[in-house]
């Protein structure tokens, strides 16, 4: 009898009975009771696993997206900022002493972490909150500094953030009628001056964390920060870390959104410029980071994974984020 064939599959929903067994012969779970279920799709699956006396959050990578190593390398990275006394939602060891395993889909091997639950809250709030972000940020960069040994990251510079978005962007440009000449043209300009002003060599250049907003980090009821979530890490330039928060992007270019954005970079560069320096060019460049990672955003996500969220999705995001793009470079003369 000859095997049997399936349809070739984009990205397989996993079965969550299926995994309940399979975290219950992998993990120290005991006699407790377990569930598990699809909690967010994104640039991989997250499921919520619980037992009866903690949370755990399930990382399922997208066939071909990761390699092993680069996920080992972002196992080692996680363990690293725990270990130095950075707060990190870690990773949980597996029986067999490994953090990593391997789920057979249909349309080839996924990668899988389960990761301890982070606890506190979302959401940052208040000069306090944002300050003591911003040092904490500032010590996440200073024990990135310390692994001296290149890991198996990419880098989010102009090769992967501009050409690469770009080129995932051109197929899409002949069936829908988006504003590709501006991307194409803001993409150069924003390439051309970061490349020409900033090298990629530390303290300006190394590893961060890659995707710093609200929704990754946490306070205790003492503010105490932690992060989670590093599957952007990589080596960038940590003008561009912090730009995401600072940026605050999606909250427009009107006068009160400006005036709040300013007031944010001010409080938070006050916590980070305590525990860590920044040069004028860098302080100053925060705002074309902004673009910079939007252009990400359309190329990278949103035209990466179209065939797997959904073209509504490219369509709806692409064509309001170029709008803002409009209205952001204008304002702040990019």
């Amino acid at each position: 009898m000859s095997p049997r064939s399936f349809f070739p599959t984009e990205a397989s929903i996993i079965c969550n009975q299926a995994l309940n067994a399979t975290l219950c012969s992998n993990y120290c779970f005991g006699d407790n009771v377990i569930s598990c279920h699809l909690f967010r799709r994104g640039m991989h699956d997250t499921y919520v696993v619980r037992d009866d006396v903690k949370k755990y959050y399930l990382k399922i990578y997208y066939h071909g997206l990761r390699t092993m190593e680069e996920i080992e390398s972002e196992v080692v990275i996680v363990k690293h900022l725990k270990k130095d006394g950075i707060n990190v939602g870690e990773p949980v060891m597996m029986n067999n002493g490994s953090y990593i395993f391997e789920l057979n889909a249909i349309e080839g091997n996924r990668f899988c972490v389960l990761y301890n639950e982070v606890l506190g809250n979302e959401g940052i709030t208040g000069d306090l909150m944002t300050e003591t972000l911003g040092s904490f940020i500032a010590s996440m960069h200073n024990s990135f500094d310390k692994i001296i040994t290149p890991l198996n990251r990419w880098h989010l510079d102009s090769s992967t953030f501009i050409d690469t978005s770009m080129s995932n962007l051109m197929k899409y440009s002949s069936i829908y009628s988006f504003d590709y000449t501006f991307l194409h043209e803001i993409s150069n300009e924003i390439k051309q001056r970061i490349d020409n002003s900033f090298k990629k060599c530390l303290p300006t250049y190394g590893l961060c964390h890659g995707d710093i907003y609200s929704a990754n980090v946490r306070f205790d009821s003492h503010l105490n920060p932690a992060i989670f979530d590093f599957d952007l890490c990589g080596y960038g330039w940590r003008a561009y870390d912090i730009s995401l928060f600072l940026s605050a992007f999606g909250s427009g270019v009107d006068a009160k959104a400006m005036e709040e954005r300013e007031r944010r970079k001010e409080v938070f560069l006050n916590g980070y410029l305590r525990t860590r320096g920044l040069s004028d060019l860098e302080i100053n460049s925060i705002y074309l980071f902004a673009p910079f990672r939007r252009i990400f955003n359309i190329g990278s996500l949103y035209a990466r994974f179209a065939e797997s969220w959904g073209h509504d999705i490219f369509v709806h995001n692409v064509n309001d984020e170029i709008s803002m793009l409009k209205d952001w470079v204008k304002v702040y003369k990019i």
